[in-house]
């Protein structure tokens, strides 16, 4: 067996592993830089830091399991997808103060959806217009919260 030895996957440990560095450094940043408060009566950090807290405890749950999985190897690596998905993102972060949050919330569908190699118009039509919808139901009618919808810059 030779030519088929069997290797850890070094993809799930090298994932989880990364999750664990990342869900740390939120917890211990809203932990350092925020209120926490109670439980009774929660602070501004509260939930960064257990969203972070989840986050590393979900690599562990990723991690760990790979430690003692064989592999057949290294599988190709997809930055496309990547790629497009921490663009989208950027692109949102970039748009929601200038534009609204319907344009970002568009944009980011869009950038998002060069994932794929083939992205179908309708289908990112519909997935835009549903995410708009959802967002403007749940923080503005619901949460009320002030986020600006529309705004042009010029």
């Amino acid at each position: 067996m030779r030519g088929h030895d069997m290797t850890r996957d070094y993809h799930d440990i090298v994932g989880g592993l990364l999750l664990i560095a990342a869900g740390l450094f939120v917890a211990s940043y809203a932990y350092g830089h925020y209120d926490i408060g109670s439980v009774r009566r929660m602070g501004p950090g509260m939930f960064p830091m257990g969203a972070g807290a989840i986050l590393a405890v979900l690599g562990v749950f990723v991690a760990l399991p790979a430690v003692f999985r064989r592999s057949d190897g290294w599988r190709p690596l997809y930055l496309r997808p990547a790629a497009a998905v921490c663009l989208g993102v950027i692109s949102f972060a970039l748009m929601v103060r200038p534009f609204g949050l319907v344009p970002a919330i568009l944009v980011l569908n869009v950038v998002s959806s060069l994932a794929v190699r083939k992205p179908r118009p309708l289908q990112i039509a519909v997935t835009g217009i549903a995410l708009c919808v959802v967002a403007y139901l749940i923080f503005h009618l619901a949460l009320h919260l002030p986020l600006t919808l529309f705004r042009w810059p010029w």
